[in-house]
């Protein structure tokens, strides 16, 4: 079978990242026939280096590892292999080009980014509870009512959201996929399993999927998960391990031993992720791996404080049994946590969620970590207070989405981008002092707006906020260099100077893309057509072929009416043959002999109406010679060598650079009016087009 389910991680070592996949087993082998990854390292197009790194001893669970029903009975069958190898002494920002596999199968090649520097700005595209969907709209098994009920008919947001995050990778490479639990929603079904990796991984073989642990793969009663519930229906926590062991978790020894958190630097970014299945209490072993994480941070190196867990740490939930939680876990690590966290990232309840810089219970003026729930991923959604608490500046419960997090020494902006592709929710800004001792986090009061105001664009119950998908503005300082607004900034992608924008760029090719399909179907159908015509043409030869000669035979005196009837149907079917002749044979015959000789009476036709018109007015006909106008392509070009080339210009496309379609008249006129530029390929010139003012952007 061929490797399946490939996806990376990133192992917390430096420019070292972990590529895993499921395969078959194997018994001792040639050393050349292990499963393996076969890779090259890229710079700028560049060959570094290329390598062979074998795989790691196979893991795998069995229904024994398991804890209960339906893991165990139903919903188990054999997960296969997993393997995994790694990838290390990776140059930031280099590409590397990969397959794996072994002799009996390799999969197809996919890339990825190198992991950015110490230090480096980041971008992290994050989310929970996201499951999958099932692409034939089968029911998915679960254990009991209140599962069949709510998850039996899958994650209905599960596939916009994963094709919204590829499409965001593709625009703008991301540094990392945070999952935040709850990841496939299997619940004691393997296959479901193969289903949700199966689709994450055009982007999960791209950018490291990082995960945490959720209470739909971890809680099961005496299994050491401190909530008790049966929500991984038996999974206990063993498939998430063993499925992912590219993930730097503490222990991937199966309950009670497992340790699923871990702590990682990304550029400037120290993300701590915590499983909230399991004790937070002082004394714990989670609890002492906090302390003993926070004690390394460097904020010269990472700033950025993320803390990440399943379960929230605030939440504004309708049922009341979900305040239960929150309130144990800020009195577990709250006062641990608060002065030294800057942003806390939850999920679990189906919403989005974010709050005030808080202290405790309380929105202070001064700073404090910001918590954001985003439960938004495609499972279905749950219902906030009809009343949103103070602390809470933002809700959404309406909307899947997944947030995007960029971040570089002084500012980290937090995005939260709905998956219908209606673009850009809310918008949070922390910025850091340039002093990097400092660890005060204080918000920049322009990047926040009262949730309450109807004006505000940012509020998600203000009407008119659906109507206008527009981003919020940046508030960022016009003239400061890093401004990606800045006129003057040469990287903002949509400069005065004539740089095209990435997105548009992007969009216009896919819309090439979709009219070559269009051409292919519509090319597909034509022939189609013509089998059809030209078949009936050849069965209406052989038809009226016999009908004549069975007419022929055949006497008017012995039998009237079958005479009449059969002259009737020859003289039916010559009809029939004679527009079928015309159709497929007159016509494109017609075509061929008299289409150019047409084409070209009206060209002469037109250039002649021009030349009088010319003359009209007391101008001297043209005689320039063309093949010394725009170099040798327009040499080709010349008169009396036929139509000249339509002029190649962004402007002709319109602001997004969609292709227009031209009539032929204004395809004459444009090629041949008396301009010195016609007949060059034409770009944006920055040096003109920025004076001119006549860009298309």
């Amino acid at each position: 079978a061929s490797p399946s389910g490939v996806h990376l991680a990133l192992t917390g070592a430096s420019g070292e990242v972990a590529i895993t996949w499921t395969g078959p087993g194997h018994a001792a082998r040639a050393m050349e026939d292990r499963p393996r990854a076969e890779f090259q390292v890229l710079r700028n197009g560049k060959l570094l280096r290329r390598g062979v790194a074998e795989a790691s001893a196979p893991t795998t669970y069995t229904r024994s590892e398991l804890c209960g029903a339906p893991a165990t009975a139903e919903g188990y069958r054999d997960p296969g292999f997993f393997y995994t190898v790694r990838v290390g002494e990776l140059e930031p920002g280099c590409i590397v080009r990969y397959r794996v596999g072994s002799s009996e199968a390799w999969s197809k090649e996919f890339s990825f980014r190198a992991p950015p520097a110490a230090g480096a700005a980041v971008r992290i595209l994050a989310f929970g509870d996201m499951g999958q969907q099932p692409p034939d709209d089968s029911l998915q098994a679960s254990g009991d009512d209140w599962h069949d009920g709510f998850f039996s008919a899958g994650d209905p947001g599960a596939p916009n959201t994963t094709q919204a995050l590829l499409r965001d990778h593709l625009e703008q490479p991301a540094d990392m996929i945070l999952h935040n639990g709850d990841l496939s929603y299997a619940m004691g079904y393997s296959a479901e399993w193969e289903n949700f990796q199966h689709a994450i991984e055009p982007l999960a073989s791209a950018v490291p999927w990082m995960v945490t642990i959720g209470n739909h793969e971890r809680d099961w009663p005496n299994s050491g998960s401190t909530e008790g519930d049966t929500d991984s229906l038996g999974e206990c926590g063993v498939p998430t391990l063993r499925r992912f062991p590219g993930t730097p978790f503490e222990s991937h020894e199966p309950q009670p031993k497992d340790k699923p958190w871990y702590a990682l630097e990304l550029g400037v970014v120290y993300l701590l992720a915590l499983s909230t299945e399991h004790d937070l209490m002082p004394g714990s072993p989670q609890h002492a791996f906090l302390v003993a994480a926070l004690s390394k941070v460097d904020r010269s190196r990472t700033p950025w404080v993320l803390l990440a867990g399943h379960r929230p740490y605030h939440v504004s939930s309708n049922w009341e049994g979900d305040a239960d939680f929150p309130a144990r876990f800020r009195s577990a690590v709250g006062d641990l946590i608060e002065g030294q966290v800057d942003l806390i990232l939850g999920a679990h309840h189906h919403s989005y969620q974010r709050t005030c810089a808080l202290q405790g219970d309380q929105c202070p003026q001064t700073t404090g970590p910001v918590v954001v729930n985003l439960g938004t991923g495609g499972a279905n959604l749950n219902h906030v207070n009809k009343t949103l608490p103070p602390l809470f500046e933002v809700a959404d419960d309406k909307h899947f989405g997944y947030c995007r997090i960029s971040a570089d020494a002084e500012k980290l902006s937090l995005e939260f981008v709905r998956s219908d592709g209606s673009g850009v929710h809310d918008r949070l800004a922390l910025h850091k002092s340039t002093d990097p001792k400092d660890p005060t986090n204080p918000k920049d009061p322009k990047d926040h707006k009262d949730p309450k105001d109807p004006k505000d664009p940012k509020d998600p119950k203000d009407p008119e906020d659906h109507k206008e998908p527009k981003e919020p503005k940046d508030h960022k300082d016009p003239k400061d260099p890093k401004d990606p607004k800045d006129p003057k900034d040469p990287t903002d992608p949509k400069n005065a100077d004539g740089t095209i924008d990435i997105h548009e760029f992007i969009e216009f090719f896919r819309t090439l893309e979709e009219m070559d399909r269009f051409s292919k179907k519509t090319e597909a159908r034509a022939q189609f057509l013509t089998f059809i015509c030209n078949f009936c043409f050849l069965a209406h030869i052989i038809i009226v072929g016999v009908v004549l000669m069975i007419f022929i035979k055949m006497d008017q005196a012995e039998n009237k009416d079958n005479y009449s009837i059969m002259m009737n149907m020859l003289v039916a079917f010559s009809i029939d043959l004679g527009l079928l002749f015309i159709a497929i044979i007159a016509i494109p015959a017609a075509r061929l002999t008299l289409g150019a000789n047409i084409t070209a009476w009206k060209f002469h036709y037109a250039k002649e109406i021009r030349k009088r018109k010319r003359a009209k007015e007391g101008i001297k006909s043209d005689h320039t010679d063309r093949s010394t106008r725009g170099g040798i392509r327009s040499s080709a070009w010349a008169e009396g060598a036929g139509f000249g080339p339509p002029p190649v210009n962004a402007a002709m496309y319109g602001a997004s650079y969609r292709v227009s379609r031209m009539s032929h008249d204004q395809t004459l006129t444009d090629m041949y009016a008396p301009q010195d530029t016609r007949g060059m390929l034409m770009m944006p010139n920055p040096a003109s087009d920025a004076g001119s003012g006549s860009r298309a952007a």
